[in-house]
Order: C-alpha cells, then structure tokens, then sequence
C-alpha cells in the first residue's frame, strides 16, 4: 500500500515525507500521556461539579 501510495504522489510531483510507522517508545510515550491525562480532566471536572452543588441555597 505504502509504495502504491508513493507512486501517486509522484505522478502528481510531490514526495512522500511523513514517517507513518512509530516506533516502541514512542507508542509508549502518547499512550502513558493519555492515561495521565484523563484523571486529570475527571478530577476537574468533579471538583467543578462539587463546587456548583455546594453553592447552592436550600
């Protein structure tokens, strides 16, 4: 498929430049950032919700 792809784009002039393959750790690496990163959102936004219930006036 790859080399399909970079046939087209020669017929059509441009080069191909961008590496589609990741190596190991950089899977790694984007995969340990989302996982730090949504308990981070989730403690946001439950703190934003606690915060708008307890302002609240009976």
């Amino acid at each position: 498929m790859q080399q399909k792809d970079e046939e087209i784009l020669a017929r059509l002039g441009y080069k191909q430049e961008f590496k589609r393959a990741f190596t190991p750790i950089e899977v790694f690496g984007i995969g340990f950032s989302i996982i730090g990163l949504l308990p981070s959102i989730a403690y946001v936004a439950l703190q934003l919700n606690y915060s708008m219930h307890s302002n609240s006036m009976p």
